[in-house]
């Protein structure tokens, strides 16, 4: 961190970094927590609906990759192999069209993280400089590809950094995608039961559908052999 000249509010500044710091502190933990939602997913891949969930297996294969380009390929190839059924079903039926949607979903979400975690790398490995009497995160000095990413996102000149504000700013992508993982959790619990009850595997699906920007779909009602949608909401959120 740069020294602090004489014309700057000391205890002004120090209030102004452990904001700073705070911030930093809360962006780390919260992509952090992919980890226990990527755990938490891979059970629900893992399991049968109805039945007791075992993290150990989950938990064991999400904490030994080592990035998060591992553990998406790991789970994405896990979800496929375990849902191989559905794939080969044919195209009009409830298992093909649920299985589609659900991967697009499982894309979106991914595509989202990657998209997000480069405030998460910047809190993690960056510095804290003074920029004119306000303490601000900057990619590490040494970090080029950092510092070039930093550019192509339009923040102002490197000199000036990245303020409290911003950081806050770009976490709430990040919480809205831990949300989204756990409400992606629930639609693969569904799954398992799309042909019997479509009804219930449509409630939440297509919530979460429209929240990701994926096309809604709908289902056979096994019980008359047409096409079933989830019942209207009353007020759209």
């Amino acid at each position: 961190m740069s020294g602090l000249d004489d014309s700057i509010n000391k205890a002004d500044y120090a209030v102004k970094l452990e904001a700073l710091y705070a911030e930093i502190g809360k962006t780390t933990l919260a992509f952090g927590a992919f980890d226990t939602g990527f755990v938490l997913l891979l059970q629900s891949i893992l399991s049968m609906s109805g039945t007791a969930k075992n993290s150990v297996i989950a938990s064991t294969i999400v904490f030994q990759a080592k990035s998060f380009d591992q553990k998406k390929e790991i789970i994405s190839r896990i979800f496929k192999a375990r849902f191989e059924d559905y794939y080969h079903a044919p195209r009009h039926t409830n298992q093909r069209r649920a299985i589609e949607q659900t991967e697009k979903m499982l894309n979106a979400i991914f595509s989202s993280i990657n998209k997000n975690k480069w405030i998460r790398n910047i809190c993690a490995h960056g510095n804290i400089m003074n920029s004119n009497g306000e303490p601000h995160l900057t990619p590490s000095m040494l970090d080029m590809n950092s510092w070039e990413r930093h550019e192509i996102r339009g923040f102002r000149t490197f000199e000036k950094g990245i303020t409290r504000q911003e950081i806050e700013k770009h976490r709430a992508p990040i919480d809205s995608d831990f949300k989204n993982l756990l409400k992606l959790g629930e639609v693969v619990d569904k799954l398992f039961i799309c042909v019997q009850y479509p009804e219930v595997f449509l409630e939440i699906s297509n919530a979460l559908a429209r929240d990701l920007g994926v096309s809604q779909i709908h289902l056979q009602d096994p019980t008359r052999g047409r096409p079933m949608r989830q019942k209207r909401e009353k007020h759209r959120r």
